[in-house]
């Protein structure tokens, strides 16, 4: 209600101020108080129930709300969840559970019943990670787990309300539609066949997803602005042309904005049918709105388009703010419009001019595919580094190719395949993407083993990079000279990363995994065999390559030295215990500066140390993974754990 006040009174005071000089302060106001009203009441309706508590295993039944097929196996979503063994009140809303075998005959609407392992969502591996619990929290999903054995079908029919039988037909089709792809096609290329045509992602091999992401063409596996953009283009263009070949039909009817009416339903077709990413939803308001803007004779290309495509998609999804997806969208699309929006954009993007040879339009179009290229990049660089602390050094080279693959090869068939599906008559189609897919693998896979493809950097922090996406915008819509203030501000926030000192100690949550810091900089963890998924995430963070484990370099005389009871870490002579046995417990608290135990600590064997310089198997279970940073000369202990970082939210608060 205060939010909701502030946020009232504050458009009141815009309304009242409208036409005076005073507006925009209070304006910044009413659009900030609108947003957390807005995220407020988002966050609250949503109520998945997420689990607090391990439990399994348990026998459930319940609806199967989608089938994502995965390299091995398959995830399930179910809802409308019944178990004798749970009381309802522990029942969460929807819960998504790992399948090994038996989900290949399962579809949207059937009853299943399973035996599985129930987990609450994790939280992050790292403080200040991706929360894994707040993404399953705003989609619905209140528990994760696995089964045991295959599902029993209860029941094939399904009933519900209308939206839920429209989100099952379409869930169903999806799946066909990909089982299908994927038997015509195997391997790699049906599944990124699929990718392109249901937006079901899951069946593609570790592998290829690792090449296309270290090639810079990871945009081409999520449905986005290209994709979208390309099926309405090919509508708009291809009725367009085709009405174009008719004299008496061209000249006394509008042929530009009935090809845009007739662009529109195909797009929202293919927004349902590969399912309403955040990316798929911008880019389709987006198309929405420049196909109005033809009906309606102004330009498509403006930022006006890109506001109002931000307005609706936080409208409806206020959580996508800080996602990877939106963010890394927005900000291509915003600086995109900014280049090309400006007279001398408009002049390097035309390639219909007076005089120009038929060697000068491929050359202008290589031209404008570059410069684009270089403008995506480098505009979403800073939120690539945020969210995966990687650069792909290639990337310009690889899109280079693969960007006129997709837009005048693989889009277009995969617009003629959809068309032909409900026809079974799409298995040639199917046949042919087939070899623009495997070249388009060859490319990703060839740039991804180029020597030094991929830099890895420390994560870029949350506030340097709102920094950065401030100044960008302020960079982008003003057109006045004092805009290119912000580029000394950007390339000072890029800086950030190299100032950050990196953890000297991190331990995981379960107390299983411990990283030290050596003196060299390189990370020696407890264990190389276990824990590897903790592991690849923090060395994401850190920006760091080169890891080895204590059991295989031996003990470190200078700085790490282990025995059966514990390891004494000293950093720049500063001792730190961690101790494996409570037997050397009360040893450790005597000599070492900060002791750190892999086990409880049930009884006072620590009297001479404090309690803040003391950690057990307790304090991690309950704040989650920790980092500690020490400095010798002031005799200091600083950490931050993964609960302190993410506040009280209804997806936090660690084990019950």
């Amino acid at each position: 209600m205060p939010l909701a006040t502030v946020s009232l009174l504050a458009w009141i005071v815009v309304l009242l101020c409208k036409g005076r000089g005073v507006l925009w302060p209070f304006l910044l106001v009413a659009l900030i108080a609108s947003g957390l009203t807005t995220a407020k009441i988002r966050t609250d309706l949503l109520d998945v129930g997420a689990l607090k508590r391990k439990v399994g295993p348990v026998e459930l039944s319940g609806r199967v709300i989608s089938v994502e097929a995965r390299e091995m196996g398959a995830r399930i979503v179910l809802e409308d969840l019944k178990g004798p063994e749970l009381p309802v009140s522990e029942l969460p809303t929807r819960i998504r559970i790992s399948l090994r075998d038996g989900w290949q005959e399962i579809r949207p609407g059937y009853r299943v019943t399973v035996l599985t392992m129930l987990l609450p969502p994790a939280r992050p591996a790292f403080p200040g990670g991706f929360d894994f619990a707040r993404n399953a929290y705003f989609q619905g999903i209140g528990a994760v787990g696995f089964s045991f054995g295959k599902p029993l079908l209860v029941a094939r029919a399904h009933g519900g309300d209308n939206h839920t039988d429209l989100a099952i037909w379409l869930a169903t089709a999806r799946q066909s539609l990909s089982a299908r792809v994927r038997g015509v096609l195997p391997g790699d290329t049906g599944a990124l066949a699929a990718a392109l045509m249901t937006g079901d992602r899951g069946a593609i091999s570790p592998e290829s997803t690792q090449a296309m992401r270290d090639a810079g063409l990871a945009h081409l596996l999520a449905i986005s602005g290209l994709h979208l953009g390309l099926i309405a283009g090919l509508v708009f263009g291809g009725l367009r042309a085709l009405f174009a070949l008719l004299p008496f039909f061209a000249l006394r009817a509008p042929i530009k904005k009935i090809a845009a009416v007739a662009a529109a339903p195909v797009a929202f077709s293919y927004l349902l049918l590969v399912g309403s990413s955040i990316p798929a939803e911008r880019a389709f308001i987006m198309v929405l709105l420049a196909l109005v803007a033809v009906l309606i004779d102004r330009s498509p290309i403006s930022l006006r388009l890109v506001g109002a495509a931000a307005l609706v998609v936080l409208f409806l999804r206020p959580e996508s703010l800080v996602s990877a997806s939106f963010q890394l969208s927005f900000a291509a699309v915003v600086a995109l419009i900014a280049v090309f929006e400006k007279p001398e954009g408009r002049q390097v993007r035309a390639t219909r001019q007076p005089g120009l040879s038929a060697l000068g339009v491929p050359i202008r179009y290589l031209a404008v595919l570059s410069i684009t290229s270089v403008v995506a990049i480098v505009a979403t660089t800073p939120f690539a580094l945020h969210h995966f602390g990687r650069f792909a050094v290639y990337g310009l080279l690889a899109n280079l190719i693969a960007v006129p693959l997709m837009a005048f090869g693989i889009m277009p068939l995969v617009l003629l395949a959809l068309l032909l599906a409900p026809f079974t008559a799409d298995a040639w189609i199917l046949k042919l993407m087939a070899i623009l897919l495997e070249l388009l693998l060859t490319v990703a896979h060839y740039v991804a083993s180029l020597p030094g493809a991929v830099v890895k950097i420390p994560s870029l922090p949350t506030l340097p990079l709102v920094v950065i996406a401030v100044a960008g915008l302020w960079l982008c819509i003003w057109r006045r000279p004092w805009r290119y203030i912000a580029l000394p501000i950007i390339l000072l926030s890029l800086g950030a990363p190299l100032s950050r000192t990196p953890p000297d100690i991190i331990i995981d949550e379960s107390a299983d995994l411990v990283a030290l810091r050596g003196p060299n900089g390189h990370y020696g963890f407890s264990t190389l065999r276990r824990q590897t998924f903790e592991r690849q995430i923090w060395m994401e963070a850190l920006g760091s390559q080169s890891v080895f484990a204590w059991d295989e370099k031996g003990d470190r005389n200078d700085w790490l030295s282990c025995d059966g009871l514990g390891c004494l870490y000293r950093k720049d002579g500063w001792p730190v215990a961690i101790s494996f046995d409570g037997r050397g417990l009360e040893e450790d608290c005597r000599r070492a500066a900060l002791v750190i135990s892999l086990e409880p600590v049930r009884s006072a064997h620590c009297d001479d140390i404090p309690s803040d310089r003391l950690f057990d198997r307790f304090d991690f279970w309950r704040n989650g993974t920790h980092a500690f940073w020490l400095d010798a000369q002031r005799a200091s202990v600083t950490y931050r754990t993964v609960e302190s970082l993410r506040g009280l939210r209804p997806w936090s608060g660690g084990p019950d």
